[in-house]
């Protein structure tokens, strides 16, 4: 066995891709921004192949120097590696929650810096606290890599023990333990009651790629530094990896259940690829170009990159800069480097090389964690009660131009402006965007796939499918298009979507219990303080009949149970009723379902084209029913 571990420049410059990549995914996971790289999470994969390949050679090679591991000694390191960026960070976190954090989101925060510090962030996103929009929800995969720091030393060092022919067959027992974690994730993700939550954020779904990395190194080391392939095959196979990687990167959606089906194997079996290349004798072309200056500066600290730029893009927003599109993301981009930059350099590398014994390393991370969780939990204390104060606002600003627009081109007009789901967006599409009758000009603002009440739909034959991002910030997105419309009507129609059972986490919320109840309240309790302080009227839409023409075949019973219809819609009526001085409930059926053929055909055909989603003659009918509504005339 022979593999001393150097230095290797282009492992640096491969670290600076996936963390690009990730920088750039993100920066539309924000409100404000227009787009991204859909598939720039899986920088993170590379993260976890690289983790497992580097941690796999320097035990290694602690075995064979020792012939054992100092597991005191190998913990010290990873805690001044990783510990005061992290320290930094969360303080950054604790000072944000205290003074920019919106107060019904701060209780949020404080369990997930918990979370955090304990190394359980991705458990906790799975046990029923992901928000799409936490401001620690990127410390899952560290949590994952601090769980594999902690767990694969003691296992490679009892298949040492236990294996009596050597490397080749802890070679071969990780390899299989590999593919078999592949094999796992494929039968899972084909159960109906597994999301994808779950699978993305799981230890054992997303240990691949760090297995791969320690089957590579276990296999590396076997055959005396590198793999015995001719110089054409290592070249072949790192370009067919960067090709693989740069492709996956640029079509893949973290939605796709195609990672789980051997994605995830072909991907990180690629990142092997690319490593090899960079690992042979004669240097290679990818070896040379990922060990160009600026890719290794960047990978050097790309670390503090991943760790800091999220909770910045939650500061850096269009609302307090000014900016968005491009733009916004070099700001972004500039600000995090800037800021990893100066923790490198002032907190990284001065406390990873200093000569400090193991036990005053690990009593110093005890102290400064002790001392972050005791500061996130002041600035975080008095906020565990949802407060229905005003979020802040953080829109997309290209959205609002069109509001914009037709607000100043009509000064006088009585301005009616629809909210909601899906039905809301067909609403919109059906009369290009805007309607005019009579001295009403009419427009929407909907998101497809998002309602009021947060989680993944249920329906009879189990998850129809998980939350999207940025629903949860439905809040902000209405409060924004208020301030720009200046509408006197607002029109909610959160429509069939909100009679589904709900998986919030692991825990089934069914829509007849009375938690899934108080939650839709909360919810119109926050429509209605966004559209009232403004000095709208609040119009709750009822759910009208859905013929059987608009029913998808995964959630047929669902959308057309009367008990489920009849019980929203109660709901509404009784929080209209509370609220009588500003709301009022619009029945939706009086125009969406009539019992006669329309112009002699049928009026399902006429006004539905799919679940939730109306045809443009549906769209006309019921902005004409709106326009005629006594509401307009308050």
């Amino acid at each position: 066995m022979k593999n001393r571990l150097t230095y290797q420049p282009a492992l640096d410059g491969l670290r600076a891709i996936a963390v690009i990549a990730v920088l750039i995914y993100h920066d539309h996971k924000i409100p404000g921004s227009d787009g991204g790289l859909t598939g720039g999470f899986l920088g993170v994969e590379v993260f976890f192949v690289l983790s497992g390949y580097l941690i796999t050679s320097l035990l290694l090679n602690e075995i064979v120097a020792t012939g054992r591991v100092a597991f005191g000694t190998f913990f010290a390191r990873r805690l001044r590696r990783l510990t005061p960026a992290l320290i930094v960070m969360l303080l950054g976190i604790a000072l944000y929650t205290a003074t920019l954090a919106e107060s019904w989101n701060r209780s949020r925060i404080r369990s997930d810096a918990i979370a955090t510090l304990l190394n359980s962030q991705n458990w906790h996103l799975i046990l029923g606290h992901f928000r799409s929009g936490s401001i620690l929800n990127h410390t899952w995969s560290l949590s994952i890599e601090e769980q594999w720091y902690f767990l694969w030393p003691l296992a490679l060092t009892g298949l040492m023990l236990i294996t009596t022919h050597g490397l080749r067959r802890v070679a071969i027992i990780v390899s299989s333990i590999a593919l078999g974690s592949a094999t796992m994730n494929a039968f899972l993700i084909s159960r109906p009651n597994t999301t994808n939550l779950r699978m993305y954020y799981g230890t054992d779904t997303r240990s691949l790629g760090l297995l791969l990395g320690a089957a590579f190194a276990i296999w590396v080391s076997y055959f005396g530094g590198r793999l015995p392939l001719s110089d054409a095959i290592t070249r072949f196979l790192g370009s067919a990896g960067l090709l693989i990687v740069g492709g996956m990167m640029v079509l893949m959606q973290d939605s796709d259940t195609l990672l789980f089906q051997g994605g995830l194997l072909v991907f990180g079996l690629a990142v092997v690829a690319i490593i090899n290349a960079t690992l042979h004798s004669s240097p290679t072309y990818i070896g040379r170009a990922l060990s160009a200056k600026p890719l290794r500066s960047i990978g050097i600290v790309s670390y503090g990159l991943y760790l800091y730029h999220w909770p910045l893009y939650f500061v850096l927003t269009p609302a307090r800069i000014e900016i968005s599109g491009a733009p916004l993301l070099a700001v972004r981009l500039i600000v995090t480097l800037a800021a990893a930059t100066a923790s490198y350099f002032l907190f990284e590398r001065p406390i990873r090389n200093a000569s400090v014994r193991p036990r005053y390393v690990a009593l110093a991370a005890l102290i400064s964690i002790g001392t972050t969780a005791a500061v996130a939990t002041v600035s975080a204390s008095g906020a565990v009660k949802l407060q229905y104060a005003e979020p802040a606002s953080e829109p997309n600003p290209l959205a609002l131009v069109h509001l914009g627009t037709i607000a100043k081109a009509a000064p006088r007009a009585h301005r009616v402006l629809v909210v909601g789901d899906v039905f809301a967006v067909q609403m919109g599409v059906g009369s290009n965007g805007k309607f005019e009758r009579d001295g009403m000009v009419g427009t929407t603002f909907g998101s497809l796939g998002c309602g009021l009440a947060e989680g993944g739909l249920v329906g009879p034959g189990g998850v129809a499918h998980d939350e999207l991002p940025n629903c949860y910030r439905w809040p902000d997105q209405y409060r924004a298009a208020v301030a720009t419309f200046r509408p006197n009507t607002v029109v909610l129609a959160a429509t069939s979507r909100e009679l589904f059972n709900r998986r919030i986490g692991g825990k089934v919320l069914r829509f007849t219990t009375s938690e899934l109840s108080t939650q839709i309240k909360r919810e119109l309790e926050r429509t209605h303080v966004i559209v009232t302080k403004h000095g709208a009227r609040l119009v709750l839409l009822t759910v009208p009949c859905i013929p059987n023409i608009a029913i998808d075949r995964a959630t047929p019973e669902v959308r057309v149970d009367p008990r489920r219809i009849a019980e929203y819609n109660t709901i509404l009526r009784d929080f209209a009723k509370a609220h009588s001085a500003t709301t009022s409930v619009a029945e939706l059926a009086d125009v969406l379902c009539p019992t006669q053929p329309l112009n002699g055909v049928d009026w399902a055909r006429t006004y539905w084209q799919r679940p939730g989603a109306i045809t443009p003659a549906g769209a006309n009918a019921v902005w004409q029913w709106i326009s005629r509504l006594p509401e307009l005339s308050k």
